[in-house]
């Protein structure tokens, strides 16, 4: 249909194209929403620890769900859709919903006894101490 539009001899009327040009920025807006991976995160690493921010809003703490396995963080989660009145259609559609999966694979393994997270305005914040026999240890060199 679209490739149809695009060769009609009134593709070059005006009111055509911003019919055409709202489809298309539909179709693209649509297409990079499902492309986004949810949460967005960040992570920042030091020796003994790894740090987590991911950015969560719209989300209810408790449908998160964090599972630490050795080296690897999930965070699973959900969005609900958002309400709107009879009648209503969406123009512009970015924001995702539905359920949502992340996994980190980190350098080092977890102390799970130990991870604390946090949530403040939307933001997660998750700090996965390393866990104590995965730190490194100096080894003292006797002499013969």
């Amino acid at each position: 249909m679209l490739f149809q539009e695009l060769v009609s001899p009134s593709f070059f009327d005006s009111r055509q194209m911003n019919v055409l040009q709202n489809r298309l920025n539909n179709l693209l807006s649509s297409v990079a929403a499902r492309d986004t991976e949810f949460p967005l995160l960040n992570t920042y690493i030091s020796e003994d620890k790894a740090l987590v921010v991911a950015e969560i809003p719209g989300v209810d703490l408790d449908d998160i769900d964090l599972q630490v396995v050795n080296k690897t963080l999930t965070i699973n989660t959900q969005r609900n859709k958002e309400d709107v009145s009879e009648g209503t259609h969406w123009y512009r559609r970015e924001r995702a919903y539905g359920q949502f999966s992340r996994v980190i694979e980190l350098p080092f393994a977890i102390d799970v006894d130990s991870v604390l997270a946090s949530c403040t305005q939307g933001v997660l914040k998750i700090e996965l101490p390393r866990a104590q026999a995965d730190l490194p240890k100096k080894i003292s060199i006797q002499s013969a």
